[in-house]
């Protein structure tokens, strides 16, 4: 076990992340976005996920980005072992003055198994995907259009757009394990490849135009600091192609014996490629809903141009639970990520 904290520890401290697919502020919930392995990887029978997410709204055209998870398994939790996960996943973002649009539609399947000492678990998932991308040419300004004095937007340009959408076949993969010694501590690692067939995206029939694989590694821990307050720090680093990102810090919940608010959570993450920004993010369960809020405080060179400003983040997750009859509902305290 001294082992599995090192692990965690030095990931905590020192990982690096890159990306540019799309990504989120919170890999709590939305954790389909993280790793097909964490397909089915939780208690209960139906477990639902939606993020919304918008940046750069004070500097150009806004990116916004929607997310749509919905997973389960071939079985029940108990006993935790031999369970296949699956489900699917349905990304939407827009970015630009182009309105460079994505649609990813994903099918996450999973392998979940614990050993007979139920300390050690393993999950590991793939994820194949349809990719769709398209952006709009009439939205965009080129030089052909000034002529000297003005902007004239019916003059004619020299620019040949041969098409405007593409559509690919991508995969993605991934492997964790999780140690649970004892009811008050959890210790999850994992590692996932995304962009795994590097498709050609270019809008030109350009073979050499290909999306690089990204490689993406977390860690999390869930520690009961008190018969109530649970902390849960995590990272995560990610890289593709020249590009990196860490992502690290960590929540605070507070549970409660309450039907309606089961607890509140609260914390404080770090981003950086060259430092990024810093993220400030506070949720609650109420009525079986986990809801999520992440504000990005941009702290980089474009600081000058967004005043600090960058971009917010909400998430609402439910897990639907399978009963043979009704029962006395009570309060539960269960992280819903785990």
């Amino acid at each position: 076990m001294k082992q599995v904290f090192y692990i965690i520890c030095f990931l905590l401290c020192i990982l690096q992340v890159s990306a540019q697919d799309i990504h989120f502020s919170n890999f709590y919930t939305n954790v389909l976005n993280v790793n097909p392995a964490f397909t089915g990887y939780f208690r209960g029978k139906y477990r639902y996920n939606i993020t919304y997410r918008d940046r750069f709204r004070t500097v150009a055209v806004p990116y916004q980005t929607v997310s749509f998870g919905i997973d389960t398994k071939t079985s029940k939790l108990k006993g935790f072992r031999k369970i296949i996960g699956y489900g699917v996943l349905l990304n939407y973002d827009i970015a630009g003055d182009s309105q460079f649009n994505t649609v990813q539609l994903q099918f996450p399947l999973s392998y979940i198994h614990t050993f007979p000492n139920k300390i050690w678990t393993i999950s590991g998932g793939v994820m194949p995907a349809f990719v769709f991308n398209s952006l709009d040419y009439t939205v965009l300004r080129f030089p052909d259009q000034f002529d000297g004095i003005q902007y004239n937007p019916d003059a004619p340009v020299s620019e040949e757009f041969d098409k405007t959408n593409s559509v690919f076949f991508n995969v993605g993969a991934g492997g964790q394990i999780t140690a649970k010694p004892n009811k008050r501590q959890t210790y999850t690692v994992g590692i996932a490849g995304y962009n795994l067939t590097q498709p050609n995206i270019s809008f030109f029939d350009d073979k050499s135009v290909r999306l690089y694989p990204r490689t993406l590694m977390h860690a999390m821990a869930i520690v009961e600091i008190k018969p109530d307050v649970d902390m849960v720090p995590a990272a995560k680093m990610q890289f593709q192609g020249k590009q990196k990102e860490f992502h690290v810090g960590a929540m605070f919940i507070k549970y409660f014996d309450n039907l309606s608010i089961q607890d509140i959570s609260g914390g404080a993450w770090f981003r950086s490629r060259d430092k990024d920004a810093i993220i400030l993010g506070i949720g609650c369960n109420y009525m079986g809903y986990t809801v999520l809020c992440n504000y990005d405080i941009n702290i980089s060179n474009l600081q000058k141009a967004s005043n600090g400003h960058g971009a917010f983040e909400i998430s609402v997750s439910s897990i639907l639970y399978e009963q043979k009859k009704r029962r006395k509902m009570t309060s539960v305290k269960c992280p819903p990520y785990l």
